[in-house]
């Protein structure tokens, strides 16, 4: 397992960190139309060796040579994540949560790591539109975990195209596709004195 250490830790600490748990083999930085300056840094983490290596591979056929552009990939548990405490700014979990193959007590586990690694001012961004986890399974992860909710875009609610974009142009490419009823983007953060 590679880890941020010695030039890249002082990297890390220099930007504004945007890490991706459970990249699969399609990363935002494939799928999304959020991209990444030089003063950002993109960690795209998976558990799959394989996925990684695809999800690096596909990075590149959009033109973008990962590590030339502060994009990098990571074969790690998000259980234990390669990364020191309040480094991120922004950490995405894409189709994390609704994924039946994972168990409720690893996803908690993903939640706390979450948490651990997030800055003061930083955002968890979760997605939901593959096998949307239930709107209550999410009220009850924020309330579990001390989270508040700052915002949520439901895929029925006006600015749901324009928000989801960033992280899945895939999924708005066909004007007229139809979402899971259930799709929603949240963004949250650490509840203040939590």
């Amino acid at each position: 397992m590679e880890e941020f250490k010695g030039e890249k830790e002082k990297e890390l600490s220099a930007k504004r960190v945007f890490i991706e748990i459970g990249t699969g083999e399609l990363p935002v930085t494939r799928i999304g139309n959020r991209k990444f300056n030089d003063e950002e840094m993109y960690i795209g983490i998976d558990l799959n060796p394989a996925a990684v290596q695809r999800a690096r591979s596909h990075t590149q056929t959009q033109g973008v040579t990962p590590e030339a552009k502060n994009l990098y990939f990571l074969q790690a548990n998000a259980e234990k994540l390669p990364v020191k405490d309040k480094s991120a700014s922004e950490v995405f979990l894409g189709n994390v949560l609704g994924d039946p193959s994972i168990l409720d007590a690893e996803k908690d586990k993903f939640i706390e790591e979450t948490k651990r690694i997030l800055k003061k001012d930083g955002v968890i961004i979760i997605k939901e539109t593959n096998t949307p986890a239930p709107i209550e399974y999410l009220k009850n992860l924020i309330n579990k975990h001390n989270l508040v909710e700052e915002r949520w875009f439901g895929s029925e609610l006006p600015g749901w195209r324009q928000n989801i974009e960033l992280y899945d142009w895939n999924a708005v490419a066909e004007k007229n596709k139809k979402f899971h009823k259930d799709s929603y983007l949240a963004v949250l953060k650490i509840k203040e004195g939590a």
